[in-house]
Order: C-alpha cells, then structure tokens, then sequence
C-alpha cells in the first residue's frame, strides 16, 4: 500500500554503485546527496519511412556506460508521443538494468509494453 510518497526502485551492487531510475519528484534529494542524472538513452523523432513522426528510444549510450553490448538497442516499437517513448526507456531501464533481467532472454518481456495502443511494433 502506497501513502503518496513517490518510490525509487534501487539496486545496490557487490560494487558499491547504486542503480536507479531518476525520477523529477526525487531530484532535489537525490542531487542533496551527491547524485548526477544520466540519460540512459535517447528518445528521438522518426525521420522518415513509414514511422516518420513517431518516436524511438536507443539505449547506446547505456550500453556504452555500462560496458554491455547486450543493452545496445533500439527498442522494437515506436510510439506517437514522447511521454509514451519515456515510460518505455524507464521501463526497459529499470528492467534490463537497475533489476538485471537479461535482455537476451525473451521470458524478460513480457508484461514490459502494456500501452500497446499507443506502440507500433516496427
């Protein structure tokens, strides 16, 4: 039962790091305790073709932070409007790296596109 405070899901790590999903409700305790936020990846406008105007999200720069090619992706949707691109990057994030599901483990996806109205599978 949630009494209205937001929730960070967090992962402490054998190596000391803690891994978490920024969240804009959060910001100024977590920067109060030395925290810098990262994008993990990039939500960008479909250039052209038959998605053009749609959004993607590339999780590279994840990847290359992370140092694990396996979270080198592209997601295979697209989405019609940014907040709809975000929720998914988050999603993923907080799936295939704060958790550490394994993304080449097809078992890990389910459930993960639940607004499959507003997703195009490209």
């Amino acid at each position: 039962m949630s009494d209205g405070t937001p929730r960070l899901l967090k992962a402490y790590r054998p190596d000391g790091t803690v891994r978490c999903v920024w969240r804009d409700e959060l910001a100024a305790g977590l920067r109060r305790r030395g925290f810098v936020p990262r994008r993990a990846g990039r939500v960008e406008v479909v250039p052209d073709g038959p998605h053009r105007g749609r959004f993607y999200v590339d999780l590279s720069p994840l990847a290359e932070r992370a140092g694990d090619r396996r979270l080198c992706v592209c997601l295979t949707r697209t989405f019609a409007g940014y907040t709809a691109a975000v929720a998914a990057e988050v999603r993923f994030v907080e799936r295939f790296w704060v958790v550490g599901y394994r993304p080449d483990d097809p078992a890990a996806y389910a459930g993960l596109w639940p607004d499959r109205d507003d997703a195009e599978q490209v």
